[in-house]
């Protein structure tokens, strides 16, 4: 990043996706868990200041990949998606309008608003990979202590299987100010 000092790094992923997984153009499917290790030693060697854009259906369901009990770094710093199934066009402006923001300096909460806007949609969020992670720790702090006094009684604690991509609770962290670069894997700005 020395080379592009002063700018902030984004993987901008464009894929098919679901819930679980996302799709290559070679219609391999990576899911989660696994985009989650190619991201870990990025957003490390960055300092953990990685903000991942996920232009895919369900690309919001990318910040289960923050949700982990246990301690270590965070494969992204903030993550942009959508939580259902957006189309193609709709990615297509509500992206460029988010980029377009980011570059005329606004905070990347209110380039989410405007892509949203300019969408026509109300489901692309952000959110924060140390929000997720505390929300999901919080999460199964109150599923044990429902499950627990009736499991007393009811042979072993197994916790019910549970979908996190309903919940869209915004953090009130903030992006640190500065100018965003889009860094393509390969190397070159885009």
């Amino acid at each position: 990043m020395q080379r592009f000092s002063g700018f902030e790094p984004i993987v901008h992923i464009s894929c098919h996706g679901d819930e679980n997984c996302i799709q290559l153009s070679s219609e391999e499917t990576l899911p989660w868990s696994h985009l989650e290790s190619l991201l870990l030693p990025i957003n490390s060697a960055l300092n953990g200041t990685l903000l991942v854009a996920m232009s895919s259906c369900h690309g919001y369901a990318g910040i289960r990949m923050a949700m982990k009990v246990e301690n270590g770094p965070l494969p992204f710093y903030a993550l942009v998606g959508c939580a259902s199934r957006p189309t193609w066009p709709e990615t297509a402006i509500g992206f460029a309008t988010f980029y377009h923001r980011l570059n005329t300096g606004a905070h990347v909460t209110e380039a989410v608003k405007a892509m949203n806007s300019a969408s026509g949609r109300t489901d692309f969020y952000v959110d924060w990979g140390q929000n997720c992670k505390q929300e999901y720790l919080n999460f199964l702090d109150k599923q044990r202590t429902q499950i627990a006094v009736p499991a007393l009684n009811s042979g072993p604690l197994i916790p019910p299987l549970v979908s996190f991509s309903s919940e869209k609770k915004r953090s009130r962290t903030r992006i640190r100010s500065g100018n965003w670069a889009v860094v393509p894997l390969g190397g070159g700005v885009l």
